[in-house]
């Protein structure tokens, strides 16, 4: 594992961010703080932590759809939500795996409630 980063600002859930394949730069870091954990941020009070994972599927020297964002949400008392997805710009990833995963949380709540 090449990178492990850490970051809780606002949020009241730990939010881990890791990359087995190349260093986070401080712009990634952010740039996922920003955008993915903000949108988690109005469900704080069901979120345990969040690990966002970023890898290069195809390894450096190839081309296409390879990088991709996996995002993990612990919340209380239900199963653990994963949404990954996959782009060749990482940033592209992190904003679908972030839409996809806001709306995997707040269906899961949803559901909850009714139950």
């Amino acid at each position: 594992m090449k990178a492990v980063a850490e970051g809780s600002a606002r949020r009241q859930f730990p939010v881990e961010l890791r990359s087995p394949d190349w260093e986070l730069t401080e712009g990634v870091r952010q740039y996922a703080l920003e955008h993915i954990a903000a949108k988690l941020e109005k469900h704080s009070d069901h979120i345990q932590s969040v690990i966002i994972r970023f890898e290069d599927v195809n390894g450096s020297n190839k081309k296409g759809v390879d990088k991709t964002c996996r995002i993990e949400v612990l919340l209380a008392h239900m199963p653990p939500l994963v949404v990954h997805e996959n782009h060749h710009d990482l940033r592209a990833a992190m904003d679908l795996a972030a839409d996809r995963v806001e709306r995997s949380v707040q269906r899961e709540i949803e559901r909850k409630r009714r139950h």
